[in-house]
């Protein structure tokens, strides 16, 4: 029995156990290595770089989650070479949860160690073709009193493609609540339905050779969450290059 979610100090460790320890498994007829119901934890604001990612694609899909919208031209300004098609309107997260995330705040401003502060992601009546990856995101505040812990709960993660993405855009929703709220952002857990990486894609596990620190809350309009939307939304507007987003939102290696 584990009750608690494998630890991860750097993602290519992650990639490795998931790479070894995954089962051979071809949903609708694709080749993947698998494995079920994984639970890891991740520290925040660290993010895994491997040769030829692009983490503007990250940074662009936070703040549009931030700022609770889909904006296509500027992923396309982000990330011109990106598989564009597989960024929708009905995929994105900002436009589903947008209006619950003022909710959540208040939760935790109310109850510091409240369970209630969860964004539902899913809407529950959607054909399961069309659901999003992400199901559920919970903030709660570490016994300490002191960090901000995020949990996301995602039916299907890809470990090369989505994951590493996943990581930063849920970082800079986690540092934004975290401002707003005044407490520290914490780690990342996340509770996959399916792990896995596909075939046709696998990196060796050594790709992931170095991590950088990543997101940061928009100060210029204050620790507010509507501070948080309009600031984000002010650089979407912007339709930044992939190059100047990553010189705006990653701080550097950390090793």
């Amino acid at each position: 029995m584990n009750l608690t979610p494998l630890p991860i100090r750097h993602y290519g460790d992650y990639y490795a156990y998931l790479l070894a320890a995954g089962k051979p498994s071809a949903p609708r007829g694709v080749d993947t290595v698998a494995l079920h119901n994984v639970s890891v934890t991740f520290a925040g604001r660290r993010v895994p770089r491997r040769p030829k990612d692009n983490p503007a694609i990250g940074i662009i899909e936070g703040l549009q989650l931030v700022a609770g919208v889909f904006d296509r031209p500027s992923l396309e300004a982000a990330a011109p070479h990106a598989r564009l098609d597989l960024f929708s309107e009905q995929s994105a997260y900002g436009p589903r949860v947008a209006s619950q995330i003022p909710l959540a705040i208040n939760s935790i401003l109310t109850d510091t160690f409240t369970r209630q502060a969860v964004l539902v992601v899913d809407r529950g009546d959607e054909p399961p073709a069309t659901r999003p990856c992400t199901t559920s995101i919970q903030f709660q505040v570490d016994p300490s009193g002191v960090d901000l812990n995020v949990a996301v709960s995602m039916r299907s993660s890809d470990a090369v493609w989505g994951l590493p993405y996943d990581l930063i855009q849920f970082n800079l929703l986690l540092e934004a609540v975290a401002y707003c709220t005044n407490f520290v952002p914490g780690n990342i857990t996340f509770h996959l339905g399916n792990a896995h990486i596909y075939t046709a894609t696998a990196v060796p596990a050594t790709a992931w050779g170095s991590e950088v620190l990543i997101a940061r809350p928009i100060r210029a309009h204050g620790p507010t969450w509507g501070g948080q939307v309009a600031g984000a939304r002010e650089v979407i507007k912007k339709k930044l290059t992939g190059r100047q987003l990553i010189d705006q939102f990653v701080d550097g290696p950390t090793r």
